[in-house]
């Protein structure tokens, strides 16, 4: 009724002697060496946005102090916070511009472009106004 052990590790080892005869699979060592490029690129680049993002700070405390640091700081973080909604925002539209752009006219397209951007642009002007 059912397969012992034996014979399913005997399948098993049957296919990995017939992986290892396979011309089309390498020896795996040049794509251990991709991964590891890919890794370490991701690694310098994770390095050089911590580093990139924090300059400012650094520079900010270095000469003038913690205190306008801090000040600077709150006013950073809301405007991350907004742009951070504007991000949210832009995305969700961006398969509905998508459908348009397939589904309708080249003049529909262009006034729902218009609308977008004006309705952007007013956002970013209110935004920093109200900032300010």
């Amino acid at each position: 009724m059912g397969r012992n052990k034996k014979d399913a590790t005997q399948d098993v080892l049957n296919l990995y002697n017939q992986m290892q005869e396979d011309e089309n699979i390498e020896s795996g060592k040049e794509e251990i060496k991709v991964i590891a490029e890919k890794v370490g690129g991701l690694l310098c680049q994770k390095i050089g946005n911590i580093v990139l993002c924090n300059v400012d700070a650094i520079v900010i405390s270095s000469f003038l102090g913690l205190r306008i640091l801090g000040i600077y700081n709150g006013y950073f973080y809301v405007i991350s916070t907004l742009m951070g909604f504007l991000y949210i925002i832009q995305q969700t539209l961006i398969p509905s511009v998508g459908s348009s752009i397939a589904k309708e006219s080249k003049e529909k397209n262009y006034k729902d472009f218009s609308k977008f951007q004006y309705i952007y642009i007013c956002g970013l002007y209110h935004g920093a106004q109200y900032a300010c």
